[in-house]
């Protein structure tokens, strides 16, 4: 707000003077106001830094410098606050918040500086979300298998269980699955997140997380084993890499045991 002193030419004469008196026009003391909420140049100086391109799942940063005035900043995903940044304070003319999208695809991140009381400006960005490969996952699981069977440890100790190894891996990989110890309780999670069914053992890809054998399950009714797929080993796809439980990158054939008999794998979306 600007406060702007009338100048004192146009400040009336006031009061009646006695008779074969006068006096002077006093100094004026009053004051004007101008509401300038519309000088906030928050819109051109507004800053936003964010990934073009973001996994889903996976916390992400938003932070970046705003004018001066600015007190606070709210972000929105598709115009709906978001669930895990909200509003944060300014400090120094610098915001940060974490937010997480849970979808695929073109979002949009709507950054709201809030100047004084309730004048706003806003900044939109377009952020596109998706998954990580079913490659990057084969790469990522391989390459850092110690320290998943690390972290499944801490939430189950039994190398029995490939379960927990799975969904420990699924989980460091930023996929959203919780851990469990039973193999339905994983493929129920993949379906929800949208994987995609596939039968035919000649048309794994890297990544896919492969269920065996129900009738030879310890439990009833729960698929035997879980693991996840690397790679083919051979020309004939019939011996390929897996990595579970037993161990990582390990050369399997895949017309033995409990492989031929059932066979259900689920893919990235």
């Amino acid at each position: 707000m600007n406060i702007t002193a009338i100048n004192r030419s146009e400040f009336p004469e006031t009061g009646i003077p006695a008779s074969g008196k006068s006096f002077a026009t006093p100094t004026p003391m009053h004051y004007t106001t101008e509401d300038v909420s519309s000088d906030i140049t928050v819109d051109t100086n507004l800053i936003i830094n964010i990934p073009n391109s973001v996994e889903t799942n996976k916390i992400i940063n938003i932070n970046g410098v705003v004018p001066t005035d600015i007190t606070r900043v709210k972000a929105y995903i598709d115009d709906t606050i978001a669930l895990n940044g909200g509003e944060v304070s300014v400090e120094d003319g610098k915001y940060s918040m974490n937010i997480i999208l849970s979808q695929t695809g073109s979002r949009k991140i709507t950054i709201k500086a809030i100047a004084g009381g309730t004048a706003e400006v806003e900044k939109t960005v377009n952020v596109v979300t998706s998954v990580k490969s079913g490659q990057w996952f084969a790469d990522y699981y391989v390459n850092n298998y110690s320290a998943i069977i690390a972290e499944r440890n801490k939430y189950y100790s039994s190398s029995y269980s490939c379960a927990a190894t799975a969904s420990t891996a699924l989980k460091m990989a930023g996929y959203g699955i919780t851990q469990v110890l039973i193999t339905n309780d994983v493929e129920s999670q993949l379906i929800n997140k949208g994987w995609k069914k596939i039968t035919n053992m000649g048309a794994l890809l890297p990544g896919d997380v492969v269920f065996t054998d129900k009738s030879v399950s310890n439990i009833p009714g729960t698929y035997s084993h879980v693991q996840v797929f690397i790679k083919y080993s051979n020309s004939a796809k019939t011996y390929a890499y897996i990595t579970d439980n037993n161990g990582n990158m390990l050369n399997v054939n895949l017309y033995s045991g409990s492989w031929p008999t059932s066979v259900v794998a689920y893919r990235v979306p």
